[in-house]
């Protein structure tokens, strides 16, 4: 079976994304807790948030621009690390094997995958969906829902943009918001989603998505060469989905996003985040 080294998608002659050591030295260490719910779902605890834990679904699926591969019947069997981290492996016959891995750092929490094309056609599109929220229960953490969050916030333009300052899009469930990344463009929007897409003209200028909450919490997440950030104001997720791009048959790429839990504004956290992920 394949395993992440937590790398993330790397383009010729590129680094390993590192957390701000800067940072990390400096931040006592308490630490982000990181605990099993049973399925694909994990609850994540944080200092100062102990009252308010998160759901972090890891991952909510693997797709590429004609199907998914890994859904609802994924049942991982978690294994914890000495420090604290969990992973676990799974195969979806004919389709795709892959190893996910969770760390917890000071304030963030690294989703890492190694993912293997098993089946005979070449992956477009590849991406994996990992989706953080403020769950309803047992996990729940009201500061990061209506009426006390701001946001979430995207960067569009150069500017910080909040998704519910946009035109609403004419989708069968508009509270369900994909916005394309620059680097992919309007035109990579896989077919299956398409309902689902803005249809005012933006793209994401990076992958950076982040929610300023009612408790002065920031919580978000990056990924390098985003294909898109998500937002479903249904459940108040946010997601900054990774481009695996193609991905033929035999063949085995990494994946990483960050997750950022901090008192931090989203502007303190962009900047971190654009260092460690080298935004454009």
């Amino acid at each position: 079976m394949i395993h992440c080294g937590g790398v993330g998608i790397k383009r010729d002659g590129e680094e390993v994304p590192r957390r701000d050591e800067k940072r990390e030295q400096a931040v006592e260490k308490i630490g982000v807790e990181v605990f099993r719910q049973g399925d694909m779902k994990l609850i994540v605890k944080a200092p100062g948030m102990a009252e308010e834990p998160l759901i972090l679904i890891v991952p909510e699926t693997i797709a590429d621009a004609e199907e998914v591969l890994a859904d609802k019947e994924v049942t991982p069997s978690w294994v914890e690390g000495e420090g604290g981290e969990l992973s676990y492996e799974w195969r979806t016959e004919g389709k795709v094997e892959f190893s996910a891995k969770v760390t917890p750092g000071e304030d963030t929490v690294d989703a890492a995958y190694a993912i293997r094309n098993i089946s005979s056609r070449t992956f477009r599109n590849l991406f994996v969906f990992t989706c953080l929220n403020p769950g309803h229960k047992p996990a729940d953490a009201p500061s990061f829902r209506e009426p006390a969050v701001k946001g979430p916030f995207i960067r569009t333009g150069g500017e910080f943009r909040s998704i519910h300052e946009l035109p609403p899009h004419k989708g069968p469930r508009p509270d369900i918001n994909f916005i394309m990344s620059a680097e992919v463009g309007l035109a990579g929007v896989p077919a299956a989603h398409e309902p689902f897409r803005d249809h005012h003209e933006i793209t994401a200028d990076c992958g950076f998505i982040a929610s300023e909450g009612g408790n002065g919490y920031t919580i978000g997440m990056a990924c390098g060469h985003p294909l898109f950030v998500f937002h479903n104001r249904e459940w108040w997720c946010v997601h900054a989905c990774p481009n695996i791009a193609e991905l033929g048959p035999g063949e085995e790429k990494n994946a990483l996003q960050r997750i950022y839990i901090t008192p931090q504004g989203k502007e303190e956290v962009y900047k971190r985040a654009s260092r460690e992920f080298k935004f454009p």
